[in-house]
Parts: structure tokens; sequence; C-alpha cells
């Protein structure tokens, strides 16, 4: 009797321990799902000069059904975008940050952070390969700041302290070759675009800002950059003075890409030289209360406005938007891209083309007008 006592409670004992085994590797199991569902994941990678798409990226795109809103950003290596991306998410880790000379991140990064847009799209966070690195040709930072661009839902420029006349100067370049990028994106056959995306919202994040900007706003000052006769769009037009009919205005530069520009400042993220090395293993907590203050207007203000990336097939899901990333990419890999300041010449023989194709029919037109002949009627 006592034998079969024993065996009994030891067989009760023995399930118990299983149960609590089993409950504690479930648990184990949902917890170290939810961090790699986390996880930043690699979706366009760098392969010598060959762009590729990562599968096992899109993968996880695919498996989004909802529509995806992509909050992108851009800029010098080693200005701290993936650090800005890892805060937005309330947070010092995720994407990686590193304290060598040379940058951190290859390739471009989406993180899901479980965040929803204003329009109940899920929002996913883009982190790219940062400009001009150490050996980085400027054929690379052009597609590199295109995709980044035609990805994304919002962009943010990323820089830090101050911004000058040479640094828009070079975001012109940029966004001049971004344009001439996605005109060859349009101009594919429809068989093989069947995506069609226009520029997203851009906000202008300068980091390590401590300056007054007195009476000023953050875009104000920079809007003294911008109105530039450089930077100006084109208007074409027929005839002069008051008689002067005005066909279209050819747009494309930084100043009509960036009118309606947000700018954001955010203070020193901490003060001591050891943190600053690696920020990722400083609690957020721990960061200094003006960055964090100056952060959570920054993630308010993007939260409450971004949407769903669109293309012009509408609305993009998880997996439609794995589509769309191999287009860009297999066009990135195929396409050349001109260098400044190849930019500017082939910029502006584009624009004289275009003058050329609105004006001359026009002016065909009204002489044909002033003697009175019908155009209809003419034979061609």
């Amino acid at each position: 009797m006592i034998f079969k006592t024993f065996v009994n409670g030891s067989c009760a004992i023995f399930l118990l321990l299983c149960y609590f085994i089993s409950t504690v590797t479930t648990s184990d199991q949902i917890i170290n799902q939810e961090n790699n569902n986390n996880k930043p994941f690699q979706i366009i990678k760098l392969n010598g000069k060959t762009w590729e798409v990562v599968n096992e990226g899109l993968e996880r795109l695919r498996n989004i059904k909802e529509e995806v809103s992509i909050l992108g950003v851009v800029g010098p290596y080693h200005s701290g975008k993936s650090f800005l991306l890892n805060t937005i998410a309330n947070t010092t880790q995720g994407f990686q940050v590193g304290d060598s000379i040379v940058g951190t991140t290859k390739g471009l990064w989406l993180r899901d952070i479980g965040e929803r847009a204003a329009d109940s799209s899920h929002v996913l966070l883009l982190d790219t390969e940062g400009l001009y690195d150490v050996g980085s040709e400027s054929t690379k930072d052009s597609k590199m700041f295109s995709l980044a661009t035609l990805l994304s839902s919002h962009l943010l420029i990323n820089s830090q302290k101050l911004v000058d006349q040479s640094y828009i100067h070079d975001l012109d370049n940029l966004i001049k070759a971004t344009n001439l990028f996605n005109i060859q994106n349009i101009n594919l056959p429809s068989s093989k675009n069947t995506h069609i995306v226009t520029f997203p919202d851009f906000s202008l994040v300068l980091q390590k800002f401590t300056q007054n900007l007195g009476n000023e706003t953050c875009e104000d000052w920079v809007n003294t950059f911008l109105q530039k006769d450089y930077y100006s769009s084109v208007s074409v037009g027929t005839g002069t003075g008051d008689s002067s009919e005005v066909v279209e205005t050819i747009t494309g530069g930084v100043s009509d890409i960036f009118k309606d520009l947000k700018c954001y400042t955010l203070f020193t993220p901490h003060f001591g030289e050891n943190e600053l090395k690696d920020l990722s293993k400083v609690e957020f907590s721990s960061l200094e209360p003006l960055y964090r203050e100056n952060l959570q207007t920054l993630r308010q203000s993007i939260f409450s406005n971004i949407k769903a990336k669109k293309s012009s097939q509408g609305n993009l899901t998880g997996s439609s938007f794995a589509t769309l990333v191999e287009i860009l990419v297999e066009l990135a890999d195929k396409s050349e891209i001109p260098t400044p300041p190849a930019i500017r010449d082939i910029w502006s023989k584009s624009i004289g083309e275009r003058v050329i194709s609105l004006t001359i029919p026009r002016y065909y037109e009204l002489i044909l007008n002033d003697l009175n002949i019908d155009v209809d009627k003419l034979e061609h």
C-alpha cells in the first residue's frame, strides 16, 4: 500500500514537472518568436557592385497581409541613422550601431516594431547603408538614396548639427539622380513594372543640435538655403511679357521636392564619452531628458501623419511591397545613374528637350491660328 501510494505520488510529481517544463518551453518559444519578429531583417544587399534582393527578407514581407507604411532614413554614414530609428521605437537596441571608422549598416534593412499608422497600416522602419562611406562611389550613393526614397512612405534625411549650402547642393544632386532613376522605372514595359511610385513625404532631422534658432523655426532656417535660383523649377511658356502663356512647370530639384519639408532638431543624446561610442549599451531611460523630449515631438508628428505606401496599383500590402522591392532592385542593378557634375548636365539637357517638345507645337498652333488655317483640316 505504501509502495502504491509512493508510485502514485511520484507519477503525479512527474506529470506536474512535465507540465511545468512544457509551459516554460512554450513561454520561451513565444518570447523568442516575438523577439525574432522584432529583429531587423535585410531586404537588399550589395554583392560587390551587384544589387540583390534578400529572399528571406522578402518572405517575411509577404507574410504581412496588411497594408504597410515605411518610415525610412537616409544620410551620411555614422550620422546616427540606426540609433535614430531605434529610439523612435523607444529603445536603444534593434538596428546595429557601431564605433568603428567604417559604416555599420550594409544594404537596406526593415524592422517591425508593432506600430500602426494614422490609417491603421502596419509601420515598418527602413534603415539604409550610410552615404559617403570610406571607398564608397557616388553612383552607389545615388542608387542607395533613390531606393530609400522610392521605397519609403516618409523619409527622414538625417544629419548632425548644422546644414550649409554645400549640403543642400549635394541633396539637390541626389534628388535629381532619384528623379532620373524613377523615370527609368516609369518607362519600363508595363509587363515588368506593375508599381509606379511617387516621392514620399520628407523630414530633415538634425541630431546633436545645440544652436539657438532665435525667432526662426527650423523650417524657416533651412528654407533660406533653398531659396536659390539654382534649385528653382523651370516654367515653360510661349511669348513674352503679359502675353506669355505658361505651358508647364518642370520640377524635380530640391526646392520643389522639399517645399513641404518638416525639420526637427534633436539634442545630444548623452554626454558620456564611453556611452557615445556605442549608444546601444545605454538604457533608453538614461538618455538626456531634452533629447527624449525632442524625440517624442518627432515621433508623434511622424506616426500621426504617415500613411500606407502607394503605387499605381493603390496601397501596398507586405506582399505587393516585396514585389516593388524586386522591381527597383533589378532596375538599380541594370541602370546607370550619372554622378555629379554629369547629373546637372543631363538634367539641363532633359529640361531643354522638354522645353522644345512643349513650345514648338504651341508656336506652330499659334502661327496657324494667325493665318486663319483650321488645324484639324490639315493633312499630316
